[in-house]
C-alpha cells in the first residue's frame, strides 16, 4: 500500500512540477487528503523526491494541510500529520516532540519539548531599577538594578509564568497555523521563527492569560514539579512520555 501511495505521489508531483501555483496546491491537497487517511504512513521518499524538484511546494503543501475541510473529523491524527510534515521538511532536528499534551479546559492538543525545559536553571524576576532623566523623561536605568528575585524555571511554572528555554527567552506555547484543528507547540524564539519560515504558517496565536498560567501550572505537575498548593493533577497526556 505504501509503494502503491509512493507511486501515485510521484506521478502527479512530475505533473504538477511543470504546472502552476494552483497544480502545485492541488498536488499538496492530494498528498494531504492521503496523509489524512493513513497518519503514521506518509511516504517520506515521495515528499523528498517532490522537494528535491521544487522547493517551494512545500508552503502550498502546508496550507493545504492547513486548510483542509476534513481535519475537524480528527484532530489528533491532523496534528500528527502536520508534525510529520515538519518533520521531513525540517529535518529532525526542527523539533523533537516529547509527549503530546492538551491544554486545561480547552483539550486543544499541545506538542511538548520536555529538552527545552531545564527546572533548576535560575532567572532574574522582578527585578527593580532607579529611574533617571532622559532628554526630559524619566526612564529605568537598567545598568543599574537596584533590587532582584532570583528563581528556577520550576518556581516560575509554579506560578503560572513561562520557563526559560535554551536561548534565554520565555518558552512560548504557539499554535502552528490558525487552523480550527492546528496543534499547538512548545517553542523558543527562534524555533517560532524557522518553523514559520519554512511552513508559510502564521505562529502568532500563543497562549496569554490565564490560559497560558494553568498550562504552566499543569505542565509542571507533568514534570512532577510539586505546586505550591490545591491539588493541581497531571493533565491529559495522549502519547508518549
Amino acid at each position: 500500500m505504501r509503494k502503491l501511495l509512493a507511486s501515485a505521489l510521484l506521478c502527479s508531483a512530475s505533473l504538477s512540477v511543470t504546472a502552476g501555483p494552483f497544480s502545485d496546491y492541488a498536488f499538496s491537497s492530494r498528498l494531504a487528503d492521503a496523509a489524512f487517511e493513513s497518519p503514521e504512513g506518509i511516504d517520506d521518499q515521495a515528499i523528498e523526491q517532490l522537494l528535491s524538484k521544487k522547493p517551494d511546494s512545500w508552503k502550498s503543501f502546508f496550507q493545504a494541510w492547513s486548510f483542509h475541510e476534513r481535519q475537524g473529523q480528527g484532530p489528533v491524527a491532523w496534528g500528527n500529520v502536520g508534525m510529520k510534515m515538519l518533520k521531513v521538511a525540517g529535518g529532525d532536528d526542527i523539533y523533537q516532540t516529547s509527549a503530546i499534551g492538551v491544554i486545561p479546559g480547552s483539550g486543544e492538543m499541545v506538542f511538548q519539548q520536555d529538552a527545552l525545559i531545564n527546572p533548576a536553571q535560575v532567572h532574574a524576576y522582578q527585578v527593580k531599577f532607579n529611574t533617571i532623566e532622559v532628554s526630559g523623561y524619566h526612564v529605568y536605568d537598567t545598568a543599574r538594578p537596584i533590587f532582584g528575585l532570583t528563581v528556577s524555571s520550576a518556581e516560575r511554572m509554579k506560578m503560572g509564568i513561562a520557563p526559560v528555554g535554551p536561548d534565554n527567552s520565555e518558552i512560548k506555547v504557539c499554535s502552528l497555523g490558525r487552523s480550527s484543528a492546528a496543534p499547538y507547540l512548545e517553542v523558543t524564539s527562534s524555533q517560532k521563527e524557522s518553523i514559520s519560515s519554512l511552513t508559510g504558517l502564521d505562529m502568532e496565536r500563543c497562549l496569554f492569560g490565564q490560559k497560558e498560567t494553568m498550562y504552566w501550572q499543569y505542565r509542571a505537575a507533568d514534570l512532577g514539579i510539586k505546586p505550591y498548593s490545591g491539588s493541581i493533577g497531571r493533565h491529559l497526556v495522549v502519547a508518549g512520555r
